[in-house]
């Protein structure tokens, strides 16, 4: 029985299936007894096959079970009348009852029709054999499921041939009834549940006798272990014992946050994996793509919607897109998308499209029409983070994120969402706004120990008791804003030689802005007439002239505040380099270079401070233009959200300064965002080796769907 229990046990999860279960191990005890009259068997089994044939369609195994005694007494002479006395009128009492149902003599049909839709057999798991590489893959040439389905049916047949002799022999209708049931589990591994608890029926009692207890102890081990480790889900972890729902696989946050933001407005698309809990609290207020009722749609539409969310090529995004447009799909709510190929991946892509709500069930994006439509407050979107394209904000240097990214990454771990690379960028982002504490918490919400220690020793830990060397063993390959944490953590504190040495030592070399930045800050680096030194500082956001010049000693006082601020900037101290900038700009200080303004505008968005950023960049746009000054209020404005004065911007800069690669990056974002999407591949392709990642997989996917830019093509010499 413990054999048998273990083969069944991935079927016996919380869904209508488990009634077929449930009614299946009633009948063979019902049909097993000696003592059953056709009175007793009518009363007993009639109104259990009505509740069967209303609660899921494996009510035909009923009929089939009914059917094996009737078929023996059939074929044998001595038994005929039997049969017609008591198994031919319980059969015919099984069959009419179950029309007893709202697709009538339809219900009976049900299975031989979906057998008869190759489609749905091929892309349902449960109905794959399991025999299939696909369903259970590993190293082994079979699975567990149909090692342990082999091992029975031997095991079955040899004590069968064994001990089913004489009083024991096992009924030729269990025989035939046990082989059907094999075949059935070989077909589709849905069956084996069905083929186990026969097994247990049938072939278990051939057993010797065992002592009275063992049972009883055996088969509570067996019970104990549901309520040890759950009782198994098809999705999410194990269901607990107890009463009542258990909420935590239910897409309860997403719907929440539809209902308070409108957007159950929207024309849906959705995957069939949420759309039970979707129907149950929307109904018709927000009618759905499609639910997990498979086979009631039409074939061909079940193809499209596993062209949408199971792909497993990536390369189908024009019908993709083209099905959205049919359908005029402007909501897309899926559970964690799995299929490299899914419609997610490029929505996450598509300017017009935003992430909007995001947990550990489910991601939802919004076409920006709908954000924008009469009744929606779910304002624009998650400009910064998007778990499905995270490129656009992991991949920026720790002093190119702006501070709003950390409430965005803040909502997102509010509704459940975790993610190692983002709760470290969190930690990041609030040790530079000077939360040390806040800081620590979300390096504590890091799951992967490797990564989390390190973090939080860098945290807290005293910059002045450390000997430098605290980045020897951080995985800094993977995660390099861990390089740049540590180098923060010591600038927020006075340093010994020694130490900031030993620590310049240990992080990466080369030209980091950081190790500028936190050279200026301790004052190993700062005005000098005269000064050479062996690499050559930058610094983001001043020119490189203008730097070198600060140097010599060759700076105004407002150049010389700007350095200082943005060195203050780059170090991790932004409330410090906030006020730095703002005493660049001050009317006082004259005369201030153009750069100066656009710079202060840029640190002033990075802040979070819009409308300051705004004021300050009107005021630098009326200043002669330089293309430091014009590339500064471009990146300005793609904080703000201005995608049309920035991609103006980068482009005046291209003019005043051909072969500008970053300029040329920077207009490719901007026309990106604007939707203009084969003009942003050209400005791509100008850009050469200052292409970020993201842009590169911009590339991929415009090349993917048909542009015909040279995705590839180097930067062209100027």
């Amino acid at each position: 029985t413990v054999a048998f229990l273990s083969l069944s046990a991935p079927r016996w999860i919380a869904r209508p299936h488990i009634m077929t279960s449930l009614f299946f191990a009633a009948y063979l005890f019902v049909l097993s007894r000696r003592d059953r009259s056709l009175a007793r068997s009518l009363l007993v089994l009639v109104p259990m096959q009505l509740l069967w044939v209303n609660s899921h369609a494996g009510f035909v195994m009923g009929i089939f079970l009914a059917g094996l005694p009737l078929l023996e007494d059939i074929l044998s002479p001595a038994r005929r009348r039997l049969a017609a006395r008591r198994d031919l009128p319980l059969l015919l009492a099984l069959i009419l009852v179950s029309l007893i149902h709202p697709n009538g003599i339809g219900s009976l049909g049900y299975t031989t029709g979906f057998l008869d839709m190759p489609l749905f057999r091929a892309s349902i798991r449960e109905w794959w054999s399991p025999f299939d590489p696909r369903y259970q893959p590993g190293a082994l040439p079979l699975g567990r499921t149909a090692i342990l389905l082999l091992g029975l049916g031997l095991a079955s047949l040899l004590l069968i041939l064994w001990r089913g002799r004489g009083s024991r022999a096992p009924r030729p209708s269990r025989l035939v009834g046990l082989a059907l049931l094999f075949a059935a589990s070989a077909f589709a591994s849905r069956n084996v549940d069905l083929f186990a608890l026969a097994g247990i029926a049938w072939v278990a009692p051939l057993l010797p006798e065992p002592r009275r207890w063992m049972p009883t102890a055996i088969l509570a081990v067996v019970a104990a272990l549901a309520i040890v480790f759950g009782i198994p889900r098809e999705f999410g972890p194990a269901r607990r014992i107890g009463l009542g729902v258990d909420w935590r696989v239910y897409p309860v946050g997403l719907c929440d946050y539809i209902d308070s933001t409108g957007l159950a407005s929207g024309t849906v698309f959705n995957t069939n994996e949420i759309a039970g809990y979707l129907e149950y609290r929307f109904g018709s207020r927000m009618p759905l793509y499609m639910d997990g009722r498979c086979p009631l749609y039409p074939e061909e539409f079940y193809a499209e919607y596993l062209l949408l969310a199971q792909s497993p090529d990536p390369g189908n995004v024009p019908m993709q897109m083209a099905a959205l447009e049919r359908w005029d799909i402007d909501l897309a709510l899926f559970d964690w998308p799995r299929s490299p190929g899914s419609v997610a991946y490029s929505l996450a892509l598509l300017p017009e499209w935003h992430a909007v709500y995001m947990d550990h069930l489910t991601v939802a994006y919004a076409r920006n029409d709908l954000l924008g439509s009469p009744g929606v407050s779910a304002g624009g979107g998650m400009r910064w983070m998007d778990p499905l394209a995270p490129e656009e904000l992991l991949s920026l240097p720790l002093h190119e994120v702006p501070f709003e990214a950390e409430r965005e990454i803040e909502t997102a771990f509010e509704h459940g969402f975790r993610s190692d690379p983002y709760a470290l960028l969190r930690s990041c982002l609030l040790f530079r706004q000077g939360d040390r504490e806040a800081a620590v918490a979300a390096a504590g919400l890091i799951r992967e120990p490797e990564l989390r220690e390190p973090v939080l020793d860098l945290l807290r830990c005293d910059p002045e008791d450390r000997d430098g060397m605290h980045l020897r063993g951080m995985p800094l390959t993977d995660y390099p804003q861990l390089s740049t944490l540590a180098l923060w953590t010591l600038a927020s504190s006075p340093l010994d030689d020694a130490t900031l040495d030993s620590a310049l030592a240990a992080s990466p070399p080369g030209p980091d802005p950081v190790r500028t930045a936190l050279l200026i800050r301790t004052g190993r680096l700062s005005p000098s007439p005269g000064t050479a030194l062996e690499w050559r500082p930058t610094l983001p956001w001043v020119p490189q002239a203008r730097l070198e010049a600060w140097l010599r000693g060759e700076s105004t006082v407002a150049e010389s505040l700007m350095v200082e601020a943005v060195s203050a900037w780059c170090s991790g101290l932004g409330e410090q380099a906030f006020l730095l900038s703002s005493r660049a700009v001050e009317d006082t200080l004259a005369p201030r270079p153009p750069w100066v303004g656009g710079a202060s505008a840029l640190l002033a968005a990075l802040e979070g401070s819009h409308d300051v950023a705004r004021e300050r960049l009107e005021r630098a746009m009326l200043a002669p233009s330089s293309p430091p000054l014009r590339f500064l209020s471009g990146k300005c404005a793609m904080i703000l959200g201005d995608y049309r004065l920035a991609a103006g911007m980068f482009e005046a800069a291209i003019r005043m300064a051909p072969g500008f690669a970053e300029g040329s990056a920077g207009l490719g974002n901007a026309l990106w965002k604007m939707g203009r999407l084969e003009e942003a591949l050209d400005a791509y392709c100008m850009a050469g080796e200052a292409l970020s990642p993201l842009a590169s997989r911009r590339c991929r996917f415009l090349s993917g769907i048909g542009a015909t830019a040279p995705v590839d093509s180097p930067a062209p010499v100027l």
